[in-house]
């Protein structure tokens, strides 16, 4: 599943904080997805998080917060993107 699948993003919840940077990214980890991203709006406004799979774990990628925009140079299906904001 893993190699067909390229970023899986996940809108986290306060109910399910456990399952959500837990559970979840462990079994994504498991089929080898190779990015993820994490939506939190549970602040004034939302969080973004970019994370990479390294060595069987996600590791924080560039991350945002308020108005900024994340910007990344990963691989994307689409390499006219690289580099550019994630919108």
């Amino acid at each position: 599943m893993g190699e067909q699948v390229l970023l899986i993003v996940e809108c986290l919840s306060r109910s399910s904080r456990r399952t959500d940077y837990i559970d979840e990214p462990a079994e994504h980890g498991k089929v080898d997805i190779p990015h993820s991203t994490r939506v939190d709006v549970s602040y004034e406004r939302a969080r973004v998080e970019l994370l990479e799979l390294v060595g069987g774990e996600y590791r924080d990628h560039p991350r945002a917060h308020r108005s900024a925009l994340p910007r990344t140079d990963l691989p994307s299906p689409d390499a006219r993107s690289r580099g550019t904001p994630l919108s």
